[in-house]
């Protein structure tokens, strides 16, 4: 059991949670396995920040569990909603950092076993069942993190929402009927440009407060219906020494919730639109620390208060 300060904001998140193994070689000698997925790098950066978190996942009993069951409580995370059954699924996904031929570091995500060409475990959904037990006992957040959108999850923003949470949405796709149920439950959606290439048609008009699109290496857009529903460009926070990009967009979406927790205390209510463009610089910050490290969180092998300063000086 994690100790628990009561002081400290609180995130619970649902989604996608695996067990990265990192390759730096072609033979498979030089192995490291860490938390991965979206959701799981953005609880543990958050728990790095000083919160208390609580992911909630369906996992399947196995040795690969143990080692990403043994990750999350090593950084202080709180495992009270964590599933371990013959009928979960522990999602494992290889992550292999190359050079490109012109001597850039260069990272790609395999699903496949190297050694039986079968697909590697994916992601489970908990159980509408599952849902209403974790909300039976639940602690209410301040805030609640979502990247999948599944019946039993859906129960979960459902309820949160109703509670005060602010609801956090980054989708790596949408389904519409699924969309549709909770969309004006969603305080916050991010999104890539790369993985969602029509969002601006498809959600038009929309009724979430902020929204926030990703681009690369040609930084993000954002629009906030709270204030002139416009569109606004901002340019790419840029940084030398790059090692590995990845994790950088994981990074950036747990500065939006740090940021929004420190300033505003988890509310959008009368942000202005400077407000916003300083959580955003913020969380392109760090996004971008990231890159200078190996790994999708590298920068956690800095204290929370060398990365604060890192980012002033930036």
């Amino acid at each position: 059991m994690v100790k628990l300060m009561k002081n400290r904001p609180k995130c619970i998140g649902s989604g996608l949670i695996t067990l990265d193994i990192l390759i730096k070689d072609l033979n498979f000698r030089d192995l490291s396995y860490y938390v991965g997925g979206s959701c799981g790098n953005v609880l543990m950066i958050l728990s790095h920040f000083g919160w208390d978190v609580y992911p909630i996942s369906r996992l399947k009993s196995d040795k690969h569990a143990y080692r990403l069951v043994t990750d999350l409580k090593n950084n202080g995370v709180n495992l009270d909603y964590i599933s371990l059954s013959e009928t979960g699924s522990t999602p494992i996904i290889i992550q292999r950092n190359i050079i490109d031929r012109l001597g850039n570091p260069k990272h790609k995500f395999e699903f496949i076993d190297p050694y039986s060409g079968k697909y590697l475990p994916s992601f489970k959904s908990i159980t509408i069942k599952m849902a209403k037990a974790i909300l039976e006992e639940t602690i209410y957040p301040n805030v609640f993190y979502f990247d999948r959108l599944t019946p039993g999850i859906i129960d979960l923003v459902r309820a949160y929402k109703e509670k005060g949470s602010l609801i956090v949405f980054e989708p790596s796709s949408i389904k519409f009927k699924d969309f549709d149920k909770v969309k004006h439950l969603i305080d916050i959606i991010k999104f890539s440009d790369q993985r969602i290439k029509n969002y601006k048609e498809l959600i038009n008009p929309s009724i979430i407060p902020l929204e926030i699109e990703t681009m690369g290496v040609n930084g993000l857009r954002y629009r906030c219906n709270f204030l002139d529903r416009e569109w606004h460009h901002l340019n790419p926070f840029l940084i030398d020494d790059v090692i590995d990009s990845s994790g950088a967009g994981d990074w950036s979406s747990a500065a939006i919730i740090y940021y929004l927790q420190e300033k505003f205390d988890s509310s959008l209510k009368n942000l202005t639109q400077m407000d916003i463009e300083n959580v955003l610089l913020f969380a392109q910050k760090l996004g971008a620390l990231n890159c200078t490290f190996e790994g999708a969180r590298g920068l956690m092998k800095l204290s929370k208060d060398k990365i604060l300063k890192k980012v002033n000086y930036l």
